[in-house]
């Protein structure tokens, strides 16, 4: 019988791992100045997030939105903690997803 529950579960195992093997990272948690994934994301007034360090930085020599080119109204910065917590939910599934690659 132990032969037959491998059997049984080797085929969603194989199937689990050709979608792991397709997934991608989400754009939406990828900062769009620097393109890698955020860490501490931010929202400004042109409605959209990127990586807190990196907007200083840019907000430093620009007041303009890096996405729309348009003058920004303001320069506050909002945490986007649902964002955050999106992507650190989806790093936690990818190392489960890693474990049951191995």
């Amino acid at each position: 019988q132990g032969q037959l529950d491998h059997v049984s579960l080797s085929r969603p195992l194989r199937a689990l791992r050709a979608m792991i093997s397709a997934s991608r990272v989400p754009n939406e948690f990828m900062c769009p100045i620097t393109t890698e994934i955020m860490e501490d994301p931010v929202t400004l007034a042109d409605g959209r997030s990127y990586e807190h360090t990196a907007i200083e930085r840019w907000l430093q020599s620009s007041k303009r939105s890096p996405m729309t080119g348009q003058e920004l109204p303001h320069t506050n910065m909002v945490p986007n903690v649902n964002l955050k917590a999106l992507i650190e939910d989806w790093r936690d599934s990818q190392g489960v997803m890693a474990a049951i690659q191995e």
